[in-house]
């Protein structure tokens, strides 16, 4: 099984999120204490900040592979998709954090898709991950040979 997302997945997923929350919270709370009419201003911040977190990190998963399946995992819960249940993988351009979604023809325990940081590459630019291309590969192989 060879690992195809980023080793600090579970930062992002999970240290992320609660280092905005109890940072951003601490200071909306020390400013409703004093009175400080900008107190809303940091509620609304906290708030939008928890949803883009979740929206961009608290979807992640971790993801392996080997000749026959993929492994995904949400740190609580594994599953097992055979490679012939794989479609294709899309990926993010110009980001500095890259997002790879892979879309199921079946319904899987995470969904008809999921999505995973790979491995961070030294310059992104405006291309997709190689790993895209790599994946997209193997479903066509998969669905070729009927995996």
């Amino acid at each position: 099984m060879r690992s195809i997302s980023h080793p600090a997945t579970w930062f992002y997923k999970f240290f992320m999120p609660t280092a905005w929350i109890l940072g951003a919270g601490s200071v909306y709370i020390w400013k409703f204490l004093i009175s400080d009419p900008n107190a809303i201003a940091f509620l609304i911040a906290l708030i939008f900040g928890a949803i883009i977190f979740y929206l961009f990190f608290g979807r992640l998963k971790k993801v392996s592979i080997d000749e026959q399946n993929l492994m995904i995992s949400n740190f609580r819960r594994e599953t097992t998709v055979p490679l012939s249940n794989f479609l294709r993988a899309s990926g993010s351009i110009g980001g500095n954090i890259e997002i790879i979604c892979l879309h199921f023809e079946q319904e899987t325990e995470f969904g008809k898709s999921v999505i995973f940081m790979p491995p961070s590459r030294f310059f992104a630019g405006f291309s997709y991950h190689p790993l895209v291309q790599e994946l997209n590969a193997i479903a066509r192989i998969s669905k070729h040979h009927g995996a």
